[in-house]
Order: C-alpha cells, then sequence, then structure tokens
C-alpha cells in the first residue's frame, strides 16, 4: 500500500483519468450481477412449467430474499412468451454495457499508468540531472537505462492491470458475493472452505516471485549494460578480437536472464491450474448441496442456477485477485530502484552574486583529493597553485600525475578532500554551478556531440546565438567541411557524431568555444589523437581561440608549449616543478626527462 500510496501521489495531477477509470469499474462490477439475475427470472419461468399457458405474468424484479428481509417488492406485468423472445435482447444488452463500461475502465486505467510512468520517468531523469559529475560516475549506465526504460514500461502495464484487478475484481467480487448470500446463505458457507488454501497459496508463490523479480530486474540491468559497453567499446572489440569473448559474457548473462524468467513463468503458469482445482473443490459441494435442497422443493431450479452461474463468476475474480499479488511482487521490485533515484537526496549549491568576470583568478590552498574520498589513496596531494588573470599555463606529466584530474576540480566535476579551489577569492563550493560553468569553456580531448544537426550542437554553448555569430565561430574554427554533409549546418549527428571524423568532431568543439567566448578556456589533451594536418588546422584556431583569455592547457606534447610563460610539472599526484620552458631545461629534473623521452 506503501507504493501505491506514491503511485497516486505522483500522479495525483492526472486524478481525472483514475476517476473515470474508478466509476467505469464499479458500474462494471454492479452489472457482473444482473445476467445471473436475468437467468434466474427466465429458468423460473420455464421450470413452472403452466406458467407458459399464462397471458400475463407478474414478474417480481426485487428478490424474493430481499423482500424478506423488508426491501419493497416491485414487479411488472408481462407475457411469458414476450419475455423469453426479449431475453437474447437483454443479455446483450446487459453483456454490450458490461463492455462499454470495461472499455471506459481499461483506456482510462491504462491511460493513467502510461502518465504515471511518464510523470515518475521525468523526475528520475531530473534527478539524474540534479546528481553530481562524481556520484553520476559511480553508477552503471546499463542500471540507469534499465530503470529509466525496462522498469517503467513494466511498471506501466502493471499498474494499468494491477489497478483493474485490485479494484474492478474487488467490486466484481463483492458484488457477487452479496448476490450469492442473498440467494442462499448457508450454501454460501460451503462453498468458501477453499478461501484458507486460496490465501496460503497466495503467501507462498508471492514470497517466491517477489524474490525472482527483484532478481530479474537486476539481471536486465546487467544486460543492458553489457549491451552499452559493447556498443561503446565497438573500437577496442574489433581492434582485440574479442567478438567471441564479449559474445560469450553476453550469451552466459543471457541464459541466466532466461533461466529467471523460466522460474518466474512456471509459478506464474501453475497459479491458474491450481485454483481451479481449488474452485473445483468448492463448487463441487455446492452443486451437490443445492440439487439436494431442488429435491427437497426448498430451492427453486432459478435461484440454484442464478447462484452456480454466479458461483463460477465469482471465482474468476478471485483469481484475478489471487494471482495480482504477484503483479504486486513485480511493481514492489521495480518501484524500488524508481523511487531510490526519485528520492535521492542531491547536494545544491548556495547561490552567491555573481563577481565581475572583469578579473578572473583561480587559486588552489592545501589541495588533497582522493576518487574514492580516502585519503589514503589520494590522486592530488597537498596541490597550491595560483593562476592570474589573463595567465596562460601548461600542464604536463607522465600518464597518471593527476594532470586531467586537477582540471576536473576547477568544473567542480569531483569534490575536494582537503583544502579549498578560489575562484576570484571566493571557494567553489559556494558558487551556483550555473555561474560557474558560465566562466569557462572546455575542449576535452574527445569531444563529445549529441544527437540532432550541428546547429544543436553548437547552440549548447549559447542558447541565443544568432546564425551571424554561429557563422563566425565556425570559420575561427575552421570548420569547412559542411558542405560535405548533408543538410550542412542542419545536418544529423549519429550517435557520439561517428558521422564524422576526429579533426571535425574537435574543429566543432572548438566552434563551441568560440560561440561561449567565456574567461577561462581549459584544454584537455585537445590535439592528442589528430593526424598531422587536422593538427595544424586546430593550433591554428586554439591559437585565435586563447587570446584575452586565461588558459589552462593539458597536454604530454611537449612542443606545443614551449612558448607558454609558466608550465606546471606534475608528477605522482604533485606539483614538483614550475617556471618556463628554458628555466625548466635549465632544472634538468622531470621535464627536462620527459623532453628526452619524446625525443
Amino acid at each position: 500500500m506503501n507504493i501505491f500510496y506514491h503511485i497516486i501521489l505522483i500522479g495525483r495531477k492526472y486524478w481525472f483519468y483514475l476517476i473515470v477509470g474508478l466509476l467505469a469499474m464499479l458500474a462494471a462490477g454492479l452489472v457482473t450481477v444482473l445476467p445471473s439475475y436475468a437467468l434466474k427470472i427466465i429458468v423460473d419461468i420455464l421450470a413452472g412449467g403452466q406458467i407458459l399457458k399464462q397471458k400475463v405474468i407478474s414478474l417480481n424484479l426485487i428478490p424474493n430474499q430481499l423482500v424478506h428481509y423488508g426491501l419493497k417488492p416491485l414487479s411488472i406485468e408481462v407475457a411469458p412468451s414476450q419475455l423469453i423472445n426479449l431475453t437474447p435482447l437483454i443479455l446483450t444488452a446487459l453483456f454490450l454495457i458490461d463492455g462499454v463500461f470495461r472499455y471506459i475502465q481499461n483506456f482510462n486505467n491504462r491511460y493513467f499508468g502510461v502518465l504515471v510512468a511518464g510523470e515518475m520517468r521525468e523526475q528520475a531523469y531530473s534527478k539524474l540531472m540534479q546528481m553530481s559529475f562524481a556520484d553520476l560516475k559511480k553508477r552503471s549506465s546499463g542500471d540507469l537505462v534499465s530503470c529509466l526504460t525496462n522498469d517503467l514500461n513494466l511498471l506501466q502495464t502493471l499498474l494499468a492491470e494491477v489497478l483493474s484487478a485490485l479494484i474492478s475484481d474487488s467490486v466484481r467480487a463483492l458484488a457477487l458475493g452479496i448476490w450469492l448470500l442473498i440467494l442462499d446463505w448457508k450454501l454460501s458457507l460451503i462453498g468458501v472452505i477453499v478461501f484458507p488454501a486460496f490465501f496460503l497459496l497466495l503467501a507462498r508463490l508471492s514470497k517466491r516471485l517477489r524474490k525472482l523479480a527483484n532478481q530479474s530486474q537486476e539481471i536486465t540491468a546487467e544486460v543492458s549494460s553489457i549491451i552499452s559497453e559493447t556498443v561503446q567499446g565497438a573500437n577496442l572489440i574489433y581492434l582485440f578480437n574479442i567478438k567471441d569473448l564479449e559474445k560469450n559474457k553476453f550469451q552466459k548473462t543471457n541464459q541466466t536472464f532466461i533461466k529467471t524468467w523460466k522460474k518466474q513463468l512456471v509459478i506464474d503458469s501453475s497459479i491458474s491450474p491450481i485454483l481451479g482445482v481449488l474452485s473445483a473443490f468448492g463448487i463441487g459441494p455446492v452443486i451437490w448441496f443445492g440439487c439436494q435442497n431442488i429435491l427437497k422443493g426448498t430451492v427453486s431450479v432459478g435461484d440454484f442456477s442464478s447462484y452456480l452461474i454466479a458461483t463460477i463468476l465469482l471465482y474468476q475474480p478471485i483469481k484475478r485477485l489471487v494471482r495480482v499479488n504477484a503483479q504486486i511482487s513485480q511493481i514492489n521490485g521495480t518501484c524500488q530502484r524508481i523511487f531510490e533515484l526519485i528520492n535521492l537526496k542531491t547536494e545544491t549549491s548556495h547561490k552567491i552574486q555573481k563577481p565581475s568576470q572583469k578579473e578572473l583568478s583561480i587559486e588552489f590552498e592545501n589541495v588533497n583529493f582522493a576518487y574514492h574520498q580516502k585519503n589514503d589513496d589520494l590522486i592530488l596531494k597537498n596541490i597550491n597553485l595560483k593562476i592570474n588573470e589573463g595567465e596562460k599555463i601548461a600542464i604536463v606529466g607522465s600518464s597518471g600525475s593527476g594532470k586531467s584530474s586537477l582540471i576536473a576540480l576547477i568544473a567542480r566535476l569531483y569534490e575536494v578532500n582537503n583544502g579549498q579551489i578560489k575562484i576570484n577569492n571566493l571557494n567553489i563550493q559556494n558558487w551556483d554551478l550555473t555561474e560557474l560553468m558560465s566562466l569557462m569553456a572546455f575542449i576535452p580531448q574527445d569531444p563529445f556531440l549529441f544527437r540532432g544537426s550541428i546547429k544543436d550542437n553548437l547552440l549548447i554553448a549559447k542558447a541565443n546565438a544568432s546564425d551571424s555569430e554561429i557563422k563566425k565561430a565556425l570559420e575561427l574554427a575552421k570548420v569547412d567541411f559542411l558542405e560535405q554533409i548533408q543538410g550542412g549546418l542542419n545536418g544529423e549527428m549519429t550517435e557520439r557524431g561517428n558521422n564524422l571524423s576526429g579533426g571535425q568532431r574537435q574543429r566543432l568543439s572548438i566552434a563551441r568555444a568560440f560561440l561561449k567566448n567565456s574567461p577561462l578556456l581549459i584544454l584537455d589533451e585537445p590535439t592528442s589523437s589528430l593526424d598531422q594536418e587536422s593538427e595544424e588546422l586546430i593550433r591554428q584556431s586554439l591559437k585565435e581561440l586563447m587570446k584575452d583569455k586565461t588558459v589552462i592547457l593539458v597536454t604530454h606534447k611537449l612542443s606545443v608549449i614551449r612558448d607558454f610563460p609558466r608550465i606546471i610539472c606534475m608528477e605522482n599526484g604533485q606539483i614538483v616543478e614550475q617556471g618556463s620552458n628554458l628555466e625548466l631545461i635549465n632544472l634538468k629534473g622531470h621535464y627536462y626527462k620527459l623532453i628526452n623521452a619524446q625525443n
């Protein structure tokens, strides 16, 4: 019930569809009894024999059992032959009315499920966007994709079915149960002898299904993760020729997925036949005692026929209600991960007045950092560094020395363990992230392009950029390949922009930086994976881009930084040397060794 409370709370803005569905379910449940009562009237007429010879009979619309309890009788005069002729039309009309109510019920319940799942998907994605970069990187991409797609699609389906079963079948069962008590309460007590077995079976199967439902969701996420890794790491799979290895890994996980679902289906499929057998144990005695009462003359044939039909109809919604508990177990397993994401607490920075961008200084004060927030596994150790406004510095060092980690901290992709980083003498933890990001443009080693047009990817940097601004940014970034792309500036990008070369993606990344025109420019190995021709073009663009900006360049290509006024040399997470190219060469230390290694 706690789960459904939260679901209804999330979907409260869509109450109209829920209310309409509930009313239709109530109406359909009440209509269920009418065919059984109509059958009682017809059978009683036919069983009377002599009644058919009468021209007109008085037909009681209120059952005699209710009249005995004080309800006023209501009767109409009707010809028996006319009533029999109208019976097919009456039954057809009743089933048609029932069908209309079922349609209204099914549509509104299912649409409510679609709307709630959509709302939860938006809330979960919104929470995803509020997570810190560090927390997001800790999570499996396949798990998140599975949560926002598979889990919510399953919830959408189950929600509609469960709501229908819980309410509609409950109303039907209640209406039919009351009708059975009206017809013969003593006989009804015999029919419920199997109920304890129903609930015992329900408890045992639900426990097992809940466990299997949780397992299947975990394995579904694992399958999604493997597929995601296959697509993202396709180049390594081809280069290392590990197609068979990856295929075997996927097959193993997929077989586990199949086995888990097989166990679920075995239990789920067994519910109906088992409950059918239990129903027979309940209906069998009812038939025997009913026949005995007919022979004794204490029950009319019509009453018993109506009772028998209502009993058979009653066991159907009861069986569905037993089955729905298994579906609730699935919902419980499905919602667990969704609500965990929706209810995740995220840290929000305090907004402060944005300082002037005319001066932009960056200062590291005794900064320590570890990805796992443990001081015994530090990536950066006791970093003290000041970068003045308009200064251009290069950061070099061997692989794993902490270069990329240092610039990631400036953008608050991760939080420091100890110490602080200041921009304009203010701790960046107190900056509003939107304002902090507006200060900097970042050009990574492997630029990322989103699905959509080239123009859409450029507007990420400046949403209100004019066509002339875009054109100028493209010219400055030496983007001269648009004519080769179908659609030009409006040409569509495939996933990650894989329909472009590395050099073309990097030039578009530089164009974004030109368009943003932020006072701080951070470059992380911007030319490391490019051919010589592309590298030269991009160097020209970067030279233009770096004018009048504070620049931090991370690179392993020492030839491109000889003109930088200050070079920071890092080793084992520490700043070991800093100075100009000539000064560091004369020291004959780490920087000198790096130059000799490249030569």
